[in-house]
């Protein structure tokens, strides 16, 4: 890094906020780190009751772990005080997300043009309190069934026993439609700091919040924006989201331990970290602070593997290389991996890192030995960890681990005690790695930031037209297993796997398979790392409603049985509805290890690129029913630093169902997108161009 310099629109970190376990803001955040002090333990009892764990794994709707890293109910109460967050009304997503975007624009001279302001965040799950909304839509009609058969006093007592522990189920919580939608919490972070510019949110698995950044980095650098709030949040450590990890194995029992393999899975975590970004020039104009500059981020698929739980050594490795492309070599001073404790996850990344990196001898962690896997925040929580460590200039032991998962003929290594990076005239360089289910690899290149380093002028990417070059429509009901399971086809499942699959998924690939019929285009002639799939949905899965009635029903029963010897109902009338509703509970299908892939919404595009063997990104956008307008203006940006990319646009067209709080899908629709010039190049056929009205 001799002949080192920035260039003019590199993305400068000019502010942060962090609200994560038992870190209440970066310098708590940093202390922790800094201590090895992990915040990883047994789950609080208002969050995991006994009775949803057991150390039977076979049993349906029970966990084998109840460790976590969570944010205490005394910190979320004391940031519903501060920020005016009546608990009926915001949850607790809502909650994490605003008092982290307070924290990151405090002090922030804000565009005049508040148009100008891009608040994209990474989010894969909605509130743990959709399990809540979900189970209200029910309500009524199951407590008609318990009470059919009784009468006089039995049924009086009983109907207190169903409101009793439905209220204690629901606590304070009253259910609204918006809860329902991720961007729920954009929209009030939006009214409460009064942000007008484009704004979604961006779901690409545990790497959502990379994507976020990368996604803004773009928008700055093609002048759509002056300011960009990136990052993620999560707040998912319901007993369904324990249920579903430990049905694939992937919880640890206890504490994760990345990296060693003495680890036996990951630890759930959650929070919010957001970053406020600039281009570089603009910050030094104003005299921001300017805590690092992102200097490349690079996405990929995993293709065609076997499982979309799998990771793909091939997939991790396309995305360092394209991250590193533009740089002199691969030297970084850290690595911050995505490690998440996983056997197979943490060897792939260490077999994959080890082949990339293998001349250089490199330190390497994982911030999730102390606050667990915080999914859509895991990589921006990576990332504020790396700032931190450049800042401090000293990089905080992994004092835990004892035998390294890295080959022993690697050169990098799991450093346990602290190291300090040594003075020296150029800037401190980290890689961070993010990955996520559905085959999504994110690596981002940033920076330490010094002030005589030169910035060079770098012009914004050639402006290019946006084409539409093929599409295609099905219904959701017009379905046919027989797609996927007859001996002729080309992507045949197992029978059994496909009730725990959204049919949504499935009907992406179908219609993937009929666009490309319809505009002759060879799928075998393209290039798989060129071809990029994006869906556009918002939250609606009716497997995720399924699995969410399931232990609902399951917990209130539980909860009943609980009571029997200290309540004042009688023993045998608690035993009745526990009965029931065990018994309403085998109406949804149980929880298995084909139920991860089959509710998370990024996977819809995930599934296209395991079918077709595409290796360019793939992500979901999600901006409530305007998601496919959402999408196109991502392309949009997304094309003028990649004119000969292919786009495979999902979109599936929704509509709110107000009277039962649902999100009803009605078609699929695959669109092919590239840019003119490229459809030209490639002689593919224009049916019309695009333009995104923003704003």
């Amino acid at each position: 890094m001799s002949d080192f310099f920035y260039n003019d629109d590199d993305c400068a970190i000019i502010s942060v906020g962090s609200v994560l376990p038992q870190a209440l803001g970066p310098d708590e955040f940093w202390e922790n780190i800094k201590n090895n002090r992990s915040a990883i333990g047994p789950m609080s009892s208002d969050r995991q009751k006994d009775y949803h764990v057991s150390p039977y794994r076979e049993l349906d709707d029970k966990s084998y772990s109840n460790w976590g890293a969570e944010i205490s109910q005394a910190t979320f109460d004391k940031l519903r005080e501060k920020h005016g967050l009546p608990k009926k009304e915001h949850s607790q997503l809502d909650v994490m997300a605003i008092e982290a975007v307070s924290q990151a624009l405090e002090g922030i001279k804000l565009p005049a043009d508040r148009k100008k302001i891009g608040l994209v965040l990474g989010i894969m799950n909605p509130d743990e309190l959709l399990f809540a909304n979900l189970y209200e839509t029910k309500r009524g009609g199951i407590k008609d069934r318990v009470l059919a058969d009784l009468q006089g006093e039995d049924r009086a007592e009983m109907e207190k026993i169903i409101d009793h522990y439905t209220a204690k189920a629901l606590e304070e919580f009253e259910p609204q439609l918006e809860m329902l939608m991720t961007t729920s919490t954009l929209e009030k972070v939006r009214q409460k700091f009064d942000l007008q510019g484009t704004y979604f949110t961006v779901d690409a698995a545990c790497a959502s919040s990379v994507a976020s950044i990368d996604i803004c980095m773009k928008k700055l650098k093609t002048r759509e924006i002056d300011l960009a709030i990136a990052g993620g949040a999560e707040s998912n450590l319901s007993p369904g989201a324990f249920v579903l990890f430990s049905k694939v194995g992937a919880l640890a029992v206890e504490r994760c331990l990345p990296l060693d393999k003495r680890s036996d899975g990951l630890s759930q975590g959650e929070g919010s970290v957001v970053f406020v970004l600039k281009r570089l020039s603009d910050a030094k104009r104003d005299g921001d602070k300017i805590w690092g500059v992102i200097r490349s981020c690079a996405s990929s698929s995993d293709g065609r593997v076997a499982s979309l739980f799998q990771p793909s050594l091939g997939g991790q490795m396309l995305a360092y290389t394209w991250a590193y492309k533009n740089f002199e070599n691969n030297r970084v001073d850290f690595l911050e991996l995505h490690g998440t404790g996983t056997k197979i996850g943490d060897h792939s990344e260490a077999q994959s890192i080890s082949a990339f990196f293998k001349d250089y001898v490199i330190p390497v962690g994982s911030i999730k030995s102390l606050v667990g896997h915080t999914k859509s925040t895991a990589g921006a929580t990576g990332l504020l960890k790396c700032l931190l460590m450049m800042k401090e200039k000293y990089i905080p032991g992994s004092a835990y681990l004892q035998d390294s998962v890295l080959p022993r003929e690697t050169k990098l290594y799991v450093n346990t005690t602290p190291l300090k990076l040594d003075n020296r005239e150029t800037p401190y360089r980290m890689g961070l790695s993010s990955f996520g289910f559905g085959g999504c690899n994110y690596h981002l290149v940033v920076d330490s930031y010094m002030e005589k380093i030169e910035v060079k002028p770098h012009s914004p990417p050639a402006s290019q037209l946006l084409v539409l070059i093929g599409e295609a429509h099905r219904d959701i009901d017009d379905f046919d297993p027989r797609w996927f399971t007859s001996k002729d086809s080309f992507y045949r499942l197992p029978p059994r796997s496909l009730p725990q699959i959204d049919r949504v998924q499935l009907l992406a690939v179908k219609t993937t398979e009929d666009v490309f019929e319809k505009t002759g285009i060879a799928v075998s002639r393209l290039n798989s790392e060129k071809v990029c799939v994006i869906s556009a949905s918002t939250i609606g899965l009716d497997i995720l409603e399924q699995m969410s009635m399931r232990i609902s029903l399951d917990s209130i029963a539980e909860s009943a049985l609980a009571d029997r010897d200290n309540t004042e109902f009688k023993p045998a009338s608690l035993e009745y509805l526990a009965k029931k509703f065990l018994e309403f509970k085998q109406e949804f299908d149980p929880v298995t290890e084909d139920s991860g892939p089959g509710i998370l919404n990024n996977v819809i595009a995930g599934r296209v690129c395991n079918a077709f063997n595409f290796k360019g990104k793939n992500l979901n956008i999600d901006c409530d029913v305007a998601s496919i307008a959402a999408a196109v203006d991502f392309i949009e940006t997304d094309v003028q630093f990649s004119p000969d990319e292919l786009f495979v646009l999902i979109g599936v067209h929704e509509e709110v169902a107000k009277e039962d709080r649902r999100i009803k899908r009605k078609k699929v629709s695959c669109y092919l997108l590239t840019t003119a010039a490229n459809a030209k190049a490639e002689m593919l056929p224009i049916q019309k161009t695009l333009k995104v009205a923003r704003g």
